[in-house]
């Protein structure tokens, strides 16, 4: 699809920085907003753009902190490609000024650049979800009973 801007994302636990880039690589808005489902879709609601859905927005893949922005683009119908940040990072060579608009502004230039790459992020049926989320939960209890057991063990040699 052609798209005629190219939204960089920088997520975090309590906000999310938006950086709107046009066709040209022109910044036409650089925002940050809560990270909260509603509070996103008001901002996007205020933005000075034709269709929503002529955005491609692109965000660093972080986990359960990308939830909001997902459900947002889900409900709105958006474009929204979710990347491994180590690919971003690999792209955008040396980088100075680290800060979260900084980032949004260097994802914004990655999705511009590489949009032919472009893998959309599609909606996962609640049920999946759930499972998803039952095999984090039991990757991280495998993990924690792993280093317990070697903690006991290491005590029985070390300790009487």
């Amino acid at each position: 699809m052609n798209y005629s801007y190219f939204c960089g994302v920088d997520i975090s636990k309590q906000h999310l920085d938006f950086c709107l880039l046009d066709r040209a690589g022109a910044l036409v808005i650089q925002t940050r907003c809560r990270n909260d489902h509603k509070v996103i879709t008001k901002r996007l609601a205020t933005w000075p753009v034709d269709e929503l859905g002529h955005i491609l927005f692109c965000a660093e893949n972080t986990g359960m902190y990308g939830y909001h922005l997902a459900k947002t683009a889900e409900t709105l119908g958006l474009p929204l490609w979710i990347e491994h940040p180590g690919q971003i990072k690999a792209c955008s060579g040396l980088q100075r000024g680290k800060t979260d608009p900084a980032d949004a502004f260097r994802i914004a230039q990655y999705s511009r650049r590489y949009q032919d790459r472009a893998v959309l992020d599609m909606p996962v049926s609640p049920p999946l979800q759930h499972l998803c989320y039952l095999q984090s939960e039991r990757e991280l209890l495998v993990g924690h009973r792993a280093t317990y057991k070697g903690q006991l063990s290491d005590q029985r040699h070390h300790m009487d």
